[in-house]
């Protein structure tokens, strides 16, 4: 058991992106009636809990995030559990979402950049902070477009997708990926000036997340790897 645990921690950043992908790959489940909106659901409730425990292992950011994590399961449950499809839910919903993927992506930035050795864990760490940010601008694309319908232009055979909240999550979901690594495709086109502030937004922080942070990692190795020499000369 112990040893279980040990190595649960050791590799913590894989356990967050196996469940960040399951999470991703599981969403079309949502579209397979009840069952498989509760199967989202727990899923949804798991990624949240995992990215609690993995990103926030201080003391201080624990407490600020569980005030963003708490409040954003019980809207997401007593939603489903009333039923309730008002804009007023789905606006609380997708805004608290947003601060709290945001503010994971933050901290993993910041652990990114403190002085430490370098591990594989660490780099799974970095694919799990390119995720979460898709994640957040995606929260971020349902909160524009339900404050300001019409903000986004959605290709008219996939238009059905809108009508739906797990199909609409999909669609932005999709979409932000595809800006975030500036594939770029004409399935959705923002037609509102804040929706397309946010679009160019989030392709910066995606070229900024590559071009900084992998040299980051870069300058990690190879002051590993001359520390390890120095030792050896020595």
């Amino acid at each position: 058991m112990n040893r279980a645990l040990n190595m649960l921690r050791e590799w913590k950043h894989l356990t967050l992106l196996a469940t960040l992908l399951g999470l991703i790959f599981a969403q079309p489940v949502a579209r397979s009636g009840m069952v498989g909106t509760i199967v989202f659901d727990v899923l949804i409730t798991i990624a949240i809990s995992v990215i609690f425990f993995v990103v926030f292992d201080r003391h201080s950011t624990r407490i600020a995030a569980i005030a963003l994590a708490a409040p954003l399961l019980v809207i997401h449950w007593l939603a489903r559990a009333t039923g309730a499809s008002s804009t007023f839910v789905f606006v609380a919903e997708h805004g608290v979402a947003t601060l709290f993927l945001g503010f994971a992506v933050t901290v993993v930035l910041r652990g990114i950049f403190q002085p430490k050795k370098f591990r594989a864990d660490d780099l799974l760490g970095v694919v799990c902070g390119y995720l979460l940010a898709g994640l957040a601008w995606g929260n971020l694309y349902n909160l524009a477009d339900a404050v300001s319908p019409g903000a986004f232009s959605v290709r008219s055979d996939l238009a059905w997708e809108l009508n739906d909240e797990s199909t609409r999550r999909h669609l932005f979901d999709n979409f932000s990926f595809v800006t975030l690594t500036c594939c770029g495709d004409n399935k959705v086109v923002p037609l509102a000036q804040t929706a397309s502030s946010l679009t160019w937004l989030e392709a910066v922080f995606g070229q900024f997340y590559m071009a900084v942070v992998v040299a980051q990692l870069v300058g990690l190795k190879l002051s590993q790897a001359v520390g390890r020499s120095d030792a050896a000369d020595t």
